[in-house]
């Protein structure tokens, strides 16, 4: 049985070992391939074209319904799946809890419309949520149980749109990289101050 089965979302084909496909650990390029595959029929979506700021027309990933991932572990995307996260549209709850980002994670110009939890995430790469919106509550939440590096390289909220407030409440240690943590504090403050919130914003 699949270590992570308390979370309740495991899968089914797989869960009869140490760990399920989208729970297991350090997967090699064809599991990586069977991740992916089981994730997009797993959570309800469609696909449509539109055009990127530059007029391009590309193709966007769009998911209906909450997206339940605590516990994922989340490899590189096969070159060859033609598959990306980038202007993706989560119209639910996004649940990320203790999921672990093996490569470089790419929120590019993503929407989140509903709340979006990241609560005790990992990143061992790049994070980018680049000209990303959400229109819900963001909550970026690490407990202070240990010391492990949870940023492991940079993070960037460039051009981001918080159009509802966004806690991050992340412990330093926790940041590799001084200029990640910078990043983080600095959305956190213009979060604060769109709230209102002045104290906060200046301590």
């Amino acid at each position: 049985m699949c270590k992570l089965s308390h979370y309740g979302n495991c899968d089914e084909e797989t869960a009869g070992n140490e760990y399920c496909i989208f729970h297991k650990p350090d997967k090699n390029e064809e599991e990586a391939r069977q991740f992916y595959e089981k994730f997009l029929k797993r959570f309800k979506h469609r696909k449509e074209k539109i055009k990127d700021e530059f007029g391009r027309e590309i193709s966007r990933y769009v998911f209906e319904e909450n997206v339940k991932c605590e516990g994922f572990v989340f490899p590189e995307i096969p070159k060859d799946m033609g598959f990306s996260f980038e202007y993706a549209v989560f119209k639910g709850d996004a649940y990320l809890d203790l999921v672990t980002f093996e490569r470089y994670a790419d929120f590019s110009n993503v929407t989140f419309e509903g709340n979006t939890q990241f609560l005790d995430t990992t990143f061992e790469e790049k994070a980018h949520f680049f000209g990303a919106t959400f229109k819900g509550i963001a909550n970026f939440f690490g407990k202070k149980e240990d010391a492990e590096y949870k940023f492991y390289s940079s993070l960037s909220f460039s051009n981001a749109v918080f159009e509802r407030n966004i806690d991050i409440n992340i412990p330093s240690e926790w940041f590799k990289l001084p200029h990640a943590e910078v990043e983080a504090r600095r959305v956190q403050r213009l979060s604060y101050e769109k709230e209102g919130r002045r104290s906060d914003a200046d301590s």
